[in-house]
């Protein structure tokens, strides 16, 4: 065993991460080799791809994760008058962005890594920017929020195109990134802000905005069943208490895992939908009343939300204008307020809340959804401009025209 240890730190071959080369080490010196096994899926793909059209921009998203971000993205750049091209893993999650705006395409790379079809892709350079909608990559087993997340730009080192044209979104404000052109989805008025721009996006086609439903109030939450994304043991105790005063609510979870403490009293006013599809999801989102949060101030997974990250619920509750309930530590971050949302102080003080929402008239509400209308209007408006002058302040720095 020793003579065999000795001879791979003489020499030994390994696969990279992202299984994009071979690492050969001779001596203790790593000499990395390209190799393109995907070559047959790379050119399958690029009789799928239309030539760049003029005036183009191309967002990637390198994980099958964040896909609630590119279409408010994509969005911005169509009204800013750019045609965007799409590579994702899985672009049929996205079938709903191609009906709604006609200057969007979409495509899927599937299991090739985003790199090598990048490199192989002679046409990138076509482009006038490339967004990465997520500036890291999530690799199996790694935990996100932590320094072993690799960066985007770790894999960009032989894709021909100026650096100084790409963007990234960063959903971890920590890690910070290759260049200036620094996007996150909300301005936390922290340390990090200074190094952001603060492009919310908030847009998922064409939706319908619902008033306040006649009868069986809806309360809606939307995320993976994960003590570190929302608490929701607060849910289950707030159902419990909601139960005894009124039985005229309901509470439609959607995403994946399991509830547990569901018993007989309270299972029929709690609605588990596993995960949907994203049309299938708007359309839970479009029946809803309000949005439950479940954020947790005691709970230190929680804290990130108002430090280094945010939180998808905030894009659903901008666009479908729903009124949220929300802890304060979190709802005085993202200025939401008793005009907006309906806040609670506790956690024991979530059932009283919903309470508060479940007996509100169809006037009251339609007063708070306009002003979550009004917010999500000024956010809009100020990432557009934001967005715009970013792209403006890159084409100073290059100084090249298109």
């Amino acid at each position: 065993m020793g003579k065999l240890n000795i001879l791979k730190q003489i020499f030994s071959v390994k696969n990279s991460p992202r299984k994009t080369h071979k690492i050969i080490t001779i001596a203790g010196v790593k000499i990395q080799v390209r190799y393109n096994r995907h070559k047959k899926k790379i050119a399958d793909f690029m009789r799928l791809f239309k030539s760049v059209r003029a005036n183009s921009v191309l967002i990637v998203e390198p994980n099958d994760c964040h896909y609630e971000v590119i279409p408010g993205y994509a969005k911005y750049l169509t009204e800013l008058g750019y045609n965007v091209d799409i590579f994702v893993c899985n672009a049929s999650q996205l079938d709903f962005l191609t009906d709604a705006l006609d200057k969007v395409r979409v495509y899927s790379f599937g299991n090739v890594p985003f790199e090598l079809l990048m490199e192989t892709h002679s046409i990138v350079k076509n482009y006038k920017y490339i967004l990465f909608n997520s500036s890291l990559i999530y690799f199996p087993g790694v935990r996100r929020d932590t320094p072993k997340m690799v960066p985007v730009a770790d894999y960009l080192k032989h894709v021909t195109y100026d650096r100084e044209r790409i963007l990234f979104v960063q959903h971890h404000l920590e890690q910070g990134g290759m260049n200036e052109n620094l996007i996150a989805l909300a301005d936390l008025h922290n340390q990090y802000s200074e190094k952001y721009t603060m492009v919310n996006s908030q847009y998922f086609g064409d939706i319908e905005i619902t008033p306040k439903n006649e009868g069986v109030t809806r309360f809606v939450v939307v995320g993976n069943i994960s003590p570190w994304r929302k608490n929701h043991s607060l849910l289950i105790d707030a159902v419990k208490y909601l139960k005894k005063i009124r039985q005229d609510f309901k509470v439609v979870l959607v995403g994946s895992g399991k509830l547990d403490n569901i018993d007989e009293e309270i299972a029929p006013y709690i609605e588990l939908c596993g995960r949907l599809s994203y049309p299938d999801m708007f359309k839970e989102m479009e029946k809803a009343d309000f949005f439950l949060c479940l954020f947790d101030p005691e709970n230190p997974d929680h804290h990130r939300y108002v430090s280094v990250g945010t939180s998808g619920s905030f894009q659903l509750i901008y666009a479908f204008a729903k009124p949220c309930i929300i802890h304060s530590e979190f709802a005085k971050v993202y200025d939401f307020n008793s005009d907006n949302s309906l806040v609670y102080d506790r956690n024991g003080d979530l059932g009283a809340a919903m309470e508060k929402a479940a007996a509100m008239d169809g006037a009251a509400y339609r007063r708070m959804q306009e002003k979550v209308m009004k917010k999500a209007e000024d956010i809009r408006r100020l990432s557009l401009n934001n967005l715009k002058e970013l792209l403006k302040l890159i084409d100073e720095k290059t100084n090249k025209k298109y």
